[in-house]
């Protein structure tokens, strides 16, 4: 059980960071601006 939560566990984080990664690749403004915008609302 042990062995098979932990190998579960790592191939979502794969999945995971891979698609951050991708999306972060893609569009990286995207990613970096929407931070900014909402300190400039507050």
């Amino acid at each position: 059980m042990m062995i098979g939560g932990f190998v579960f566990c790592v191939s979502v984080w794969g999945f995971v960071l891979t698609q951050t990664g991708i999306t972060w690749n893609l569009s990286p403004v995207g990613k970096v601006q929407p931070k900014p915008w909402r300190e400039a609302e507050e």
